[in-house]
């Protein structure tokens, strides 16, 4: 087999890097402030304020957004049309959220005072995806990676403003979050031209053709908030606000997980869709799914090793919370080979599974969060997530491998060894001492493992300087 589909898949991951490396990584960087300037209980109103707009928004606006992805990019339908009437769902979520402000107060009491916050929220990330799908779709990538900076910059500066200057906390946070949603918003409308393709060219069968693809995806992305995101509202029914601000932040380190599988997984269901029908498509579907499981293997443990450290010199007001890392990185770590898989059921248009698999994860995750948070408190509710993202892999691991999809020979055996190891360390020594013993596990393992992680290596280097050499010769 060629090496053409690893060079498209790096492509695609380091342009999808540039866009979105700045804004994950700037949580961290932030994290000094938000533990000094925010208590627990604050910290925590924020971040439930965040976990409802994720909640709300792919049910207001039916993931419509993704449905300008997938039609502006294919040449048989008319890009203004698209564009045109998924605003039209756009702007009748906006209604339906208005009818539901009631119903939200009524579950949510906690967000009665940030309900205007809220909407801004809503709308200025959903105007802002919707119209950046537009620009990747209209193939402007390296705009799409200015404008991932662009936000990120923008972030942090109405951050330092409002945070540290005005010292406004809560609303300051938020207010950062929208201002920096608009401004990427603006530069996307500006660079792709939206004005062209705008218009009341209202069409039912085009935006029949719309919902009829974004519409399933909305069950999908709703259990995966349950898996997610619902401990959160649990841990405050049986504990308080305060203890999910320690739960959010104790989940920033393990986010640097998602922010890899955010660069990947989106390169990933490109190239999974593109290579479908190749010949070899099941042999490099299980190539590139043990490369990926052990450079997952081996940044949890540079992540075990690094994040008692960092609770003690960057979040000293939330101490606590390296007790509660370990269990949520391997929770981030199982959903994120979840959603690689589940790109395959994408490519072969089999959605029903994808539903189907996250509906049951997300049943029993909840179940074990009302059985024991009450019982083992945090730990407890990143048991239950990691239970219930296994239970998804496990079961998108079986289809494919009887669809024939999908062969695992690789050895797992080694990567539970290393993680029991790391976590026996990590738990069992001091700092220093476990911090020191895991780095000689870790280094152990990739020596081990070394052919296959300079491979991986080798390819995305390889790829880097050649991309480089033809900028230069442009």
């Amino acid at each position: 087999m060629s090496d053409s589909p690893y060079k498209k898949l790096a492509s695609n991951t380091l342009v999808f890097t540039i866009a979105s490396f700045g804004s994950k990584v700037i949580s961290f960087v932030m994290v000094p402030i938000y533990s000094y300037l925010l208590t627990e209980e604050e910290y925590g109103t924020v971040d439930l304020v965040l976990t409802t707009s994720s909640l709300l928004i792919p049910v207001l606006f039916l993931c419509i957004s993704d449905a300008v992805l997938r039609y502006v990019m294919d040449k048989n339908y008319d890009k203004k049309s698209v564009v045109s009437n998924s605003l039209l769902v756009f702007l009748g979520g906006v209604v339906l959220f208005i009818c539901v402000i009631p119903i939200i107060g009524v579950f949510f009491p906690n967000l009665k005072r940030f309900f205007i916050f809220l909407a801004l929220v809503l709308f200025t990330n959903e105007l802002s995806t919707l119209f950046n799908s537009l620009l990747r779709a209209l193939g402007k990538v390296k705009l799409f990676a200015i404008n991932g900076i662009l936000h990120t910059l923008s972030f942090v500066g109405f951050n330092i403003l409002f945070l540290v200057g005005f010292r406004f906390k809560i609303d300051g946070y938020l207010l950062s979050h929208i201002l920096s949603s608009t401004i990427s918003l603006c530069f996307a409308f500006v660079f792709c031209s939206a004005w062209n393709y705008i218009g009341l060219c209202i069409d039912k069968k085009i935006l029949k053709k719309l919902l009829l693809y974004s519409v399933p995806l909305i069950p999908n992305a709703l259990m995966w908030w349950i898996m997610d995101l619902s401990d959160k509202y649990i841990i405050i029914f049986y504990m308080d606000i305060a203890a999910n601000g320690i739960y959010a932040m104790a989940k920033k380190l393990p986010s640097i997980i998602d922010m890899f599988n955010g660069f990947f997984n989106q390169a990933w269901r490109l190239s999974a869709i593109e290579e479908n029908n190749s010949a070899n498509i099941k042999g490099f579907t299980s190539k590139i799914y043990e490369m990926y499981s052990l450079l997952h293997a081996v940044i949890i443990g540079i992540l075990l090793i690094v994040s008692r450290p960092f609770v003690m010199i960057l979040a000293k007001s939330y101490k606590d919370t390296w007790e509660y890392i370990p269990l949520l990185l391997l929770s981030v770590s199982v959903s994120s080979l979840s959603a690689f898989l589940g790109s395959k059921f994408v490519a072969n248009e089999k959605t029903k599974i994808i539903f189907r698999t996250t509906i049951i994860g997300a049943i029993v995750n909840t179940i074990l969060n009302f059985l024991l948070i009450p019982q083992f408190g945090l730990n407890g509710a990143g048991f239950a997530t990691f239970i219930g993202f296994s239970i998804v892999l496990f079961l998108r691991e079986r289809r494919l491998i009887k669809d024939n999809e999908l062969d695992i020979k690789f050895k797992r055996l080694p990567i539970y060894g290393l993680i029991i190891i790391e976590f026996v360390f990590y738990y069992i020594f001091p700092v220093f001492w476990s911090s020191l013993l895991n780095t000689f596990v870790l280094i152990l393992f990739v020596i081990y493992k070394r052919s296959i992680l300079l491979s991986v290596i080798q390819k995305f280097s390889t790829f880097v300087k050649k991309k480089s050499r033809n900028e230069v010769a442009k």
